[in-house]
């Protein structure tokens, strides 16, 4: 059903997955049920692997949440759960599948540089 919504008019957005994913995060942050956590990992999982047969995705550049999503899946892998551990583990395998599709798309690469050198600005100003 979530997979439905990503590949839309047979045009996957990562706008549209980021907007799922904020969606499901925040189930899986805040359940304490392990059943719960199971099955937001579970969808997550399958979007992020429905999202690697799309190389060619349309606004890599504004997929802005790699960090936190990374940082959350790095968390649960953790989980003394294996099922919520293996699930996050799996996800985790696919994000990076996914920003490995960033890194190599050249016209994605060029679309962020401007927001890096914006961030490089930033550091630069606050550390004079």
């Amino acid at each position: 059903m979530l997979q439905a919504l990503v590949l839309e008019r047979l045009e996957p957005s990562m706008v549209t997955l980021q907007s799922l994913l904020e969606i499901i995060l925040p189930c899986l942050v805040q359940s304490e049920k392990v059943h719960e956590q199971s099955r937001a990992l579970g969808a997550i999982s399958r979007l992020l692997r429905l999202t690697c047969n799309f190389p060619e995705l349309s606004h890599m550049a504004e997929f802005s949440m790699s960090g936190q999503l990374m940082g959350t899946l790095g968390l649960f892998c953790m989980n003394p759960n294996q099922e919520i551990s293996m699930g996050a583990l799996e996800a985790l395998h696919y994000l990076f599948k996914i920003l490995v599709f960033i890194e190599m798309n050249p016209k994605c690469s060029a679309d962020a540089m401007p927001s890096f050198q914006r961030f490089q600005e930033s550091l630069g100003r606050t550390a004079s």
